[in-house]
């Protein structure tokens, strides 16, 4: 993140190349497209089962060094790096993030034992099965394809439909519904288990509705304020580079500061005007990508902390118990699903997510710190360098996902990818 920060300090008001968010120079003479509507990125496209593994399919990779050629921006699909890797770059910017104070506490939520804590982890399933189900019957046609595509597990070479999506909310949510509380006889770590499986299928629910709620976000942001769909991060969309022979008016920082705030950046208070302009082109376009950015930065820090919440959960359940106990309340047999579910695994695969989620954070500190360098060589390099952060996100939730999966070992289990709440669970972090 300090990389980020960085980006914004320096620079040519003459139009000479200056540094992006990662400090490497772009030319002057590239301006950023805006958001286009090419068509979006299916999970097919970018995980496929093969001799053994998940991997990127050589139309992705194809697609990304083909349009390499206006610049060296892109050297590498993000895909490539190991994870971790991954994780030692974004050391430095999680200790940022937490100097600057934005990580909030998750508390645990209770895990009781009595027959009335019982009974009421039963009805948090209930009630987050209808609220899923109700914005499953709003979502649009756009909302179902884009949902499918980036936040359901995928079948052979493609993600689930909407349908096996829904039929599988409705009938996990009626087998752990139907399911007998612990007799008075059952030990305490069996009734604590038996909660612990009740909060993941709640907060697995929650999270799903959560993401849902982004893409209605996305959606109507693309609606109201006339910006092409936003509903995928794909690669395809940074790299496209149309030549424009109109770039529309100039305005200045004030008036993209206004843009941002219809958009929906509430960070973006006033911070006076500058005494140059750019293109009502660019200027747009960078106010579209920030405002799909934020958008996506505040669900996947959402997401992280759902998760976290039931994690801790377990943690306070296992204060005090045995070392049988603990590894029962660590692998949690869950009715219906022959395999349990590997605590460890999905704590693993929420730790990677929030250590990436946060150094992909956008600081909107920057982008309002353009006022003083507001030319349109900065704001074409800027747009760039938010569109690779979204590019970033895309691939690193993949590097995720395959860890979480192989970390597993259930990768290629058929009935494990389509009906494990894990699957299903690692796919919407």
């Amino acid at each position: 993140m300090a990389g980020l920060q960085k980006a914004f300090d320096g620079g040519d008001a003459n139009g000479n190349s200056e540094p992006g968010f990662n400090g490497l120079s772009h030319s002057t003479s590239t301006v950023v497209p805006p958001l286009t509507a090419a068509a979006p990125l299916v999970a097919q496209d970018v995980l496929e089962e093969d001799t053994g593994s998940i991997l990127v399919v050589n139309q992705q990779q194809e697609l990304f060094h083909g349009t390499k050629t206006r610049g060296e921006r892109f050297g590498y699909p993000f895909y490539a790096f190991a994870l971790s890797a991954l994780l030692l770059s974004i050391f430095l910017a999680r200790r940022l993030y937490l100097a600057a104070g934005r990580e909030k506490p998750v508390h645990p939520y209770p895990v009781p034992t009595d027959n009335e804590g019982l009974r009421m982890a039963l009805e948090a399933v209930e009630e987050s099965s209808k609220m899923l189900q109700n914005k499953l019957k709003g979502a649009s046609k756009e909302v179902r394809a884009a949902f499918t595509t980036q936040f359901c597990p995928v079948v052979g070479t493609r993600p689930l439909t909407w349908e096996q999506f829904r039929h599988w909310c409705n009938a996990y949510a009626n087998t752990v519904k139907s399911q007998p509380i612990p007799k008075e006889t059952a030990s305490k770590a069996e009734r604590q288990e038996f909660v612990l499986g009740c909060i993941l299928v709640t907060t697995v629910f929650r999270v799903a509705a959560k993401r849902l709620d982004l893409l209605s976000k996305l959606e109507d942001l693309s609606l109201k304020h006339q910006i092409p769909p936003a509903l995928y991060a794909s690669p395809e969309r940074a790299l496209s580079l149309p030549i424009w022979e109109d770039k529309g008016a100039a305005v200045s920082f004030q008036t993209f500061t206004e843009r941002l705030e219809t958009l929906g950046v509430v960070e973006a208070a006033k911070q006076g005007d500058s005494a140059t302009t750019v293109s009502l082109l660019l200027a747009n376009d960078l106010a579209n990508v920030t405002s799909v950015k934020k958008l996506y930065d505040v669900s996947n820090l959402d997401v992280v902390n759902e998760f976290q919440a039931f994690l801790e959960s377990v943690k306070a359940a296992e204060i005090g118990s045995s070392d049988e106990e603990r590894s029962r309340i660590e692998s949690i047999n869950m009715p219906g699903l022959a395999l349990p579910v590997p605590v460890r695994v999905l704590a693993e695969a929420v730790k990677c997510a929030k250590l990436s989620r946060e150094s992909e954070h956008l600081p909107i500190s920057g982008i309002l710190s353009l006022r003083t360098r507001w030319n349109e060589a900065t704001v074409s390099s800027v747009s760039m360098d938010v569109r690779a952060m979204l590019e970033g996100m895309v691939y690193h939730g993949l590097d995720i996902r395959r860890f979480g999966l192989e970390k597993w070992g259930y990768m290629h289990d058929y009935d494990a990818r389509t009906q494990h709440i894990f699957s299903y669970a690692i796919f919407l972090l």
